[in-house]
């Protein structure tokens, strides 16, 4: 009905001026393996993200261009932003070894602007800089935070005598209604959200948790700029996910993903007021994950994109279907660095979570009536 041509892999690559390899990380070798012989001379290879290049070492061949253009989100949420009539921001790169002609960054230039991204920008990077710092991103605020955010702030909830139904839904509903206030204003428009006594409750959280987590954060940066997260995975990828699979599963076994959600109406200012320990785990996580990138040597604007920028398009996917459907939709590098993140997290915040109550997430501070 729109008049694409249809056919098999085997029929339409070697007349394609132009394939796009969008498989998760774990096929790429023997995608790229497969799909390379077929294509034309001179035609162009384009990924979303440069895992197969960087971190596997992939050859391609020589008289092939190699770009990569990597809008900042879920493939879901580019078809939504898309479909709305604009885009997400994108990191483009050219791998320099394969740009036999020089016409690669004009590729990824219009590929880009194909999706939408121009209307919300696009940033000149590189295959290393995009790996290293999507990975930073994605293990630690993007999903490891908010994971271990999710799991920590239900459970206290419970603990505490919150009605199940209703720490369920303020959890999932949460991330993407706080989150939101970054999209037009960073962390002072969310933060401005709160009453004064509320603001200065969550700021002081923040600068705890920022002092707890940061070691763990640098741990992280540290395994990617080294290559051990890569390498650790890669050893997974050979025993059948045997690891990824358990952390799936166990993940689907916590009571927040297991708890169905109250009916009873819950104000956009009610998780604000109901949800300051949420705020200060986004204010410190975001704030962390960009502190650290830039001290490993990533520019402030790739950082911002993989920390302050992609935070509410990944908790967007929460409110969908809770965990579950976040680490469906992310990449299968994401959720296996995302587990890696909250089974260490989790511990580490045991004596912090401790000492917090009602008055900082499932009520309001008693008396704030500001």
């Amino acid at each position: 009905d729109n008049g694409f041509t249809v056919g098999t892999y085997q029929e339409l690559i070697p007349e394609a001026d132009l394939v796009l390899n969008l498989t998760p990380d774990k096929q790429h070798s023997a995608v790229v393996a497969e799909v390379m012989p077929l294509m034309k001379q001179d035609a162009c290879l384009a990924y979303s993200h440069g895992f197969n290049i960087v971190e596997e070492g992939m050859k391609i061949r020589e008289d092939l261009t190699v770009i990569m253009v990597a809008p900042k989100c879920p493939g879901t949420e580019v078809r939504e932003e898309y479909k709305r009539g604009f885009g997400v921001p994108t990191l483009i790169a050219v791998h320099t070894e394969n740009d036999p002609r020089g016409e690669g960054l004009e590729l990824a230039k219009a590929y880009a602007a194909g999706t939408g991204g121009h209307r919300a920008g696009v940033l000149e990077s590189s295959f290393i800089a995009e790996v290293k710092s999507d990975l930073m991103g994605e293990q630690t605020i993007l999903c490891g935070m908010l994971q271990t955010g999710s799991i920590l702030c239900f459970d206290k909830m419970i603990e505490k005598g919150i009605e199940p139904g209703y720490a369920s839904k303020l959890i999932q509903y949460g991330w993407e209604t706080v989150t939101e206030g970054l999209k037009h204003g960073g962390i002072t428009n969310m933060m401005d959200r709160l009453s004064n006594p509320a603001k200065l409750r969550a700021f002081y959280l923040a600068e705890e948790l920022k002092d707890i987590m940061r070691p763990l954060y640098e741990k992280h940066q540290d395994d990617i700029m080294t290559g051990h997260f890569s390498r650790t995975m890669m050893e997974d990828w050979a025993n059948d996910d045997a690891n990824l699979l358990k952390w799936r599963a166990a993940t689907a076994e916590t009571a927040f993903e297991n708890t169905p959600n109250t009916s009873a109406e819950i104000s956009e200012q009610a998780f604000y007021d109901n949800g300051i320990l949420m705020i200060a785990m986004v204010k410190a996580g975001v704030e962390l994950a960009f502190e650290t990138m830039v001290a490993a040597g990533i520019i402030d604007e790739s950082a911002y994109y993989e920390s302050l920028h992609e935070t509410p398009l990944i908790a967007n996917t929460i409110a969908r279907k809770k965990l579950y459907e976040m680490n469906v939709v992310i990449s299968d590098t994401a959720e296996y660095g995302c587990y890696l993140f909250d089974h260490a997290c989790r511990p580490l915040l045991a004596d912090f979570m401790a000492n917090i109550d009602t008055d900082v997430i499932g009520k309001t501070i008693a008396g704030d009536n500001t």
